[in-house]
């Protein structure tokens, strides 16, 4: 991890990060267990958008109510990630285990579902003034049409 940093006092922000996000994963994964191999393409994906998307949240900052989830650079890549995630959508099968993979791999901005699911997730989170509850509300609805919570925006 000292590739990252040039100390070990700067690594505690990094670690204090991957805890927050994989543990978040722990948590979702006891309400909301991965779908089977049989479930439909549409289904994983909104999984890894749900599920990488309070990850990437809750882990983004140590304070998420600081950052400016409206600001230009924030539209642009929420628009990015949201364009990338359309055409998804309506992708042939024969790109679905590439697209799904693509989804939550690569390069931090690359990572379509994941940034995606975050955005929506921020979204709500800045256009009501902060309040928790709406996130609540979006983990308490679950997966199942997450899609929808984020092409509704």
């Amino acid at each position: 991890m000292l590739d990252y940093v040039d100390s070990v006092e700067k690594l505690m922000p990094i670690i204090k990060s991957l805890l927050t996000h994989e543990y978040s994963h722990a948590c979702l994964h006891s309400d909301y267990p991965t779908p089977d191999g049989k479930s439909s393409f549409i289904s994983k994906l909104q999984y890894i958008c749900f599920d990488e998307g309070f990850a990437h949240f809750l882990s983004f900052h140590e304070n998420v109510k600081k950052i400016d989830w409206l600001d230009n650079e924030k539209l642009q890549k929420k628009g990015d990630a949201y364009n990338i995630l359309r055409q998804a959508v309506s992708s042939s099968i024969d790109e679905h285990s590439e697209l799904l993979m693509k989804s939550n791999s690569g390069a931090y901005w690359d990572k379509f579902g994941a940034i995606s699911g975050m955005f929506a997730i921020a979204g709500t989170f800045a256009q009501s003034d902060y309040s928790y509850d709406n996130i609540i509300k979006i983990y308490e609805d679950g997966y199942k049409n997450f899609l929808k919570e984020i092409f509704d925006k």
